[in-house]
């Protein structure tokens, strides 16, 4: 520490860290914004009627901030699939229209759905409410 006109004076660098500590203490890691992700989408065509039909995935990538939207092409209609809400590790998004929601152990055609939430590891997975031929989408955090 030196003096000016009889006054201490605290150094510069001194003084810089002492301004700087409130900034560190406020931006504590676990408090910062994270980086929005990437939410890969793939479309898949199945088809009923031709049991040797092989599907030719198209893959996507929607960027995971609200606002955010993909639009593709089922057969004559698009499908616009938007990012809704990000709140900490779920995201959520809706449809343009209202899909079939898989069930695990298939598509649940009765209960249709338009609003779907995705976390790591556990992708939202959704057809077209078709029976003969249609897409099965999934929308998953980009690892």
């Amino acid at each position: 520490m030196f003096s000016v006109l009889g006054r201490p004076v605290i150094g510069a660098a001194a003084l810089c860290s002492l301004l700087m500590l409130p900034i560190g203490v406020a931006c504590d890691d676990g408090e910062l914004a994270q980086s929005p992700v990437d939410l890969t989408v793939t479309v898949a065509d199945w088809n009923g009627w031709d049991r040797n039909h092989e599907p030719t995935p198209q893959i996507h990538t929607l960027h995971g901030e609200v606002g955010q939207k993909l639009t593709v092409r089922l057969f004559s209609d698009d499908l616009t699939i938007s990012v809704t809400k990000v709140d900490g590790e779920e995201i959520t998004v809706r449809t343009s229209s209202d899909m079939a929601p898989d069930t695990g152990s298939g598509s649940d055609m009765v209960d249709l759905e338009d609003t779907y939430v995705i976390t790591a590891g556990d992708p939202a997975r959704f057809s077209t409410p078709t029976l003969d031929a249609g897409y099965h989408i999934e929308v998953r955090i980009t690892e």
